[in-house]
């Protein structure tokens, strides 16, 4: 489709028209990749044969890339995505395919749409550089995007551009996650590293490892053999150790042990674990950390304890825990976890009215910073209860009382105050007042 647009002037109003004309390749890849999705995740792969053959190929010494850490953490939020270039050549397209890429744009469908078919319109273009087809590639991969990942492959083959490791390294991502490929389809990908001379690397060991079900334990007995540095993979091993029902007190002693007891995702995923059976001692061990300067907790620990006592049943915990973070330990992405509260909202059943508040409290809460669809699921409970609802801006002077009341009163002042019972008497009648 840009084919035609590389000629050395192309104005701005012309390449809109030409992104906004959306082919019908376009639209069938994205009705590929939702019936792909829904369809029952059932596993074809030999996990087995798939750490020998790793095995096999994997040097002494692998070489460390960016990769793996980049993987792991989220992309920035965007809210709108930049507008096209008003010169189009090889270079303002690369930037621009770069630039849409490199975003999460979560908060606005209409964004995320248009980001996901400009790119497909991109990717068929002669000029991309490998660097522009890797980075569109890894935009899809981490939304699992099977169909319009492996377009980006073939676009690539077509124009006659060389992958590296990094994009054999991004299609083993997608294949080990989602989970629908054949054990020959990813033994292929490690035959294809092979005869292109690339040899795999640390990315390659930490991708495979996370991603098995069920023979991690000898794709780590592998990496301990060879000495393959471990701690930026603590976090998975804490998981898979923890999925093969080790407790969590040997699990600390083998990071120790191989001193990888280190870094905040560690930490959060032993809370994590720990609050599946004790949230006071997940607090205990939180404080502990964080008073001998080993840790300093961030909005993922928040939202694990606001989650914990949403599933049990408890929002007026979950704010108190939102609240504690927020205003004592100065967690400054309130945003995320007022979101989660809203999310865990939608699935709560209370008085109508009730309801309908704490949405509002929750959304004005995030700075109405709120992902589209989590909104719009929102807007679509609340208007079966009142078809005229919205989110007022600024809300009545009615609901900004209410919000400072439910503000003042489930603030604990020292932690938690886990029992209803042992809280203020203003406290327990605040929750009687907003949470029946």
């Amino acid at each position: 489709m840009f084919k035609s647009l590389l000629s050395p002037a192309v104005t701005l109003p012309r390449l809109v028209r030409v992104i906004s004309t959306r082919p019908t390749a376009s639209e069938s890849l994205n009705a590929l990749d939702t019936i792909f999705d829904r369809q029952q995740s059932s596993s074809l792969i030999d996990e087995f044969a798939i750490v020998e053959k790793l095995k096999s190929i994997i040097p002494s010494s692998p070489e460390q890339d960016p990769l793996y850490l980049r993987l792991r953490r989220p992309k920035p939020i965007k809210i709108f995505p930049q507008p096209p270039p008003p010169q189009l050549n090889s270079y303002s397209l690369n930037v621009y395919a770069h630039e849409l890429s490199s975003g999460n744009y979560q908060y606005s469908h209409k964004a995320e749409k248009y980001v996901e078919d400009t790119l497909q319109d991109i990717i068929q273009v002669q000029s991309l550089t490998l660097e522009s087809y890797n980075s569109i590639l890894e935009y899809y991969v981490r939304k699992t995007l099977y169909h319009r990942s492996m377009s980006v492959k073939e676009q690539m083959d077509v124009h006659g551009v060389l992958p590296d490791i990094s994009t054999y390294n991004l299609l083993l991502y997608l294949n080990l996650k989602s989970y629908k490929s054949t054990t020959s389809e990813i033994i292929n990908l490690f035959n294809e590293m092979t005869d292109a001379n690339l040899t795999p690397n640390l990315s390659t060991l930490y991708i495979t490892y996370t991603n098995l079900k069920n023979e991690h334990q000898k794709l780590l007995d592998i990496m301990l053999q060879k000495q393959i540095k471990l701690s930026d993979i603590n976090t998975a091993i804490v998981s898979k150790l923890h999925e093969s029902n080790t407790p969590i007190g040997d699990i600390i002693t083998f990071l120790q042990e191989h001193n990888i007891y280190d870094g905040v995702p560690v930490h959060n995923r032993i809370i994590e674990i720990m609050l599946e059976q004790d949230s006071e001692a997940a607090w205990k061990h939180m404080n502990s950390q964080r008073e001998i300067g080993q840790y300093v907790p961030n909005t993922r620990t928040a939202k694990l304890f606001v989650s914990h006592a949403c599933e049990m049943k408890q929002p007026y915990i979950a704010i108190s825990y939102a609240k504690f973070f927020i205003d004592k330990l100065k967690l400054m992405n309130k945003e995320a976890i007022y979101n989660l509260l809203l999310d865990y909202h939608l699935a709560t059943i209370q008085n109508p009215k009730n309801w309908l508040l704490l949405a509002k409290f929750y959304y004005f809460k995030s700075n109405t910073l709120v992902p589209s669809k989590l909104k719009m699921d929102v807007l679509n409970k609340a208007r079966l209860i009142d078809p005229n609802f919205k989110f007022k801006i600024p809300p009545d002077q009615e609901d900004i009382e209410a919000f400072q009341e439910i503000d003042q009163n489930l603030a604990w002042k020292n932690g938690p105050v886990l029992k209803l019972s042992e809280n203020s008497p203003e406290y327990r009648l605040l929750v009687e007042r907003y949470f029946d």
